[in-house]
Order: structure tokens, then C-alpha cells, then sequence
């Protein structure tokens, strides 16, 4: 691994994706370089925002859904 950690790095870094060794320097980077960190933090932010903004449909849109699946089936035979 490089000296210092690509983006590439910190995004396995941040899924768990690295092996040992190159975790603990990954998180060295982190740790000693403010660049890095920034990088880092920004990825944290981004991961964090895309999780709250994931929502699950409502019951009646899945009803909606499945009702209309149904009906496309009784047309085909």
C-alpha cells in the first residue's frame, strides 16, 4: 500500500475490506494526515446521509405493486 491512503483505500477501509496490515496503516493515515482524515470524515458523512435517506415504501405502495403484478398474471392466460 502507498505511503499515503488513496480513496480507493479509505472506501475498503470504511467497508471493512482490508486486510490486517493494511487496516492498520489505513488508519495510521488517518490518524497522522489531516488531508487523509478529511477524506475519511467525508466519506463517514456521505455513507451516513445515503443510510437516513434510504426509506422503505409504504405498505399501500407495495400493495399497489403486487396487486398489479397479479393482474398483469390473469391477462396472460
Amino acid at each position: 500500500m502507498p505511503e499515503s491512503s488513496t480513496l480507493n483505500d479509505l472506501m475498503l477501509y470504511y467497508f471493512n475490506e482490508t486486510d490486517m496490515t493494511d487496516a492498520v496503516l489505513i488508519q495510521q493515515s488517518i490518524d497522522n494526515d489531516v488531508e487523509t482524515e478529511e477524506e475519511y470524515n467525508a466519506i463517514v458523512v456521505t455513507m451516513d446521509y445515503i443510510d437516513k435517506s434510504m426509506v422503505n415504501p409504504s405498505e399501500k405502495s407495495i400493495q399497489n405493486i403486487l396487486n398489479y403484478s397479479r393482474s398483469l398474471h390473469k391477462t396472460e392466460f
